[in-house]
């Protein structure tokens, strides 16, 4: 009955893996961009949407970059994207994290960073 548990719990731990899903708005992690505008007047309009996302994997604990870093090149891929001109800007920035993992042996996290282009006029 002891091996037959404990084969088990073992079949489980190596047929399951992890994954967790994380996200944040501009409001909750300031390091990522901060607009100030006055929207008391309608002096604004929505064009569009942007987004970037950077995917690394780790071996063991080794490859890919820190989660930071991550992060910074998911939001300047964002704005890459944006292909921002004249008076438009990115606001309504939102982070979403995934991290997927094997065993603990095999990692695999993606990091998308969304905003909504908008223009001035």
């Amino acid at each position: 009955m002891k091996r037959f548990l404990i084969l088990v719990i073992a079949m489980a731990s190596i047929l399951t893996g992890c994954s967790t899903v994380q996200m944040a708005s501009v409001g909750s992690n300031q390091n990522i961009i901060q607009t100030n505008v006055n929207l008391s007047s309608n002096n604004f309009r929505v064009v569009g949407t942007s987004s970037g996302t950077v995917t690394y994997t780790y071996f063991l604990g080794f490859g890919g970059p820190a989660k930071n870093i991550a992060l910074h090149n998911a939001t300047a891929l964002m704005i890459k994207n944006a292909d921002l001109a004249g008076p438009q800007a990115v606001a309504n920035v939102v982070t979403s994290s995934e991290v997927k993992t094997v065993l603990g042996l095999y990692t695999k996290s993606t990091v998308t960073v969304t905003g909504q282009i908008i223009e001035f006029y």
